[in-house]
């Protein structure tokens, strides 16, 4: 799972996305995220700790009202399965720290750029085990939105 920010304008178009090159990372159980309204601008944040902030993305609307209501889309990613999320402590941020986000590593991620699909670890003659029970195996990782069918 990853966070981004995502915003349309007006109702009905389609929905603009902004985020870190590919994403924040969630951080389970935990993962903190934050809107800022300056006026007719709404910027997104998420957060690691809930104290250093990394902005997500920006909009700057036509006009906004003086209430607004705000939501968070959760998805599965696959049709037939549902997704669930719980949102709590709700409220006004105590730390406005905000800083750069820089990834301490490559994400999983398809190595040719066209599949989502990614071989991300291989086990190919392990040290041999006491009980014999010496397994080979490949571990598949799908890094798309898209369901890859089993060939």
């Amino acid at each position: 799972m990853v966070a981004f920010f995502e915003s349309r304008e007006p109702a009905g178009n389609p929905a603009t996305t902004a985020a870190p090159a590919g994403g924040f990372p969630a951080n389970y159980p935990q993962t903190w995220l934050r809107l800022r309204r300056s006026g007719n601008g709404i910027i997104g944040y998420a957060s690691l700790d809930g104290v250093t902030w990394y902005q997500l993305g920006a909009r700057t609307f036509s006009s906004l009202p003086t209430t607004l209501y705000f939501g968070f889309a959760v998805a599965s990613e696959k049709s037939d399965v549902a997704a669930t999320a719980q949102f709590r402590n709700v409220g006004s941020t105590t730390s406005f720290i905000t800083g750069t986000w820089k990834r301490s590593g490559e994400p999983l991620g398809p190595s040719s750029r066209r599949t989502g699909m990614v071989i991300s670890e291989i086990m190919y003659h392990p040290p041999p085990r006491a009980d014999g029970r010496n397994l080979e195996f490949v571990e598949l990782y799908n890094a798309g939105s898209i369901f890859e069918p089993r060939t």
